[in-house]
């Protein structure tokens, strides 16, 4: 995000510049999808959030979300930091 290096299963406190995203991704396919800061509430994002999941989302997906200016979080199936093949 705003060329930083996102580590394998770390959260983010901050991320400058970024709008709401969830970014889904399997062993064929990664979705990155948006949302504007500007006309979002919580409730809309939590909607969108379930319907992108249950469209591109599988039992197996890593799934990384953040808000708007952060956090960033990885929400299912976050990789063990400590592995060094996601380097």
């Amino acid at each position: 995000m705003d060329l930083e290096r996102i580590t394998p299963g770390r959260d983010i406190r901050t991320v400058p510049n970024a709008e709401p995203t969830i970014i889904i991704a399997d062993t064929q396919h990664i979705a990155i999808l948006t949302l504007s800061c500007y006309s979002i509430d919580t409730q809309e994002f939590r909607d969108w959030r379930e319907t992108m999941l249950e469209l591109f989302g599988s039992p197996f997906s890593i799934v990384i979300e953040i808000g708007c200016e952060g956090p960033l979080e990885w929400t299912k199936n976050a990789p063990d930091p400590k592995d060094k093949s996601w380097r």
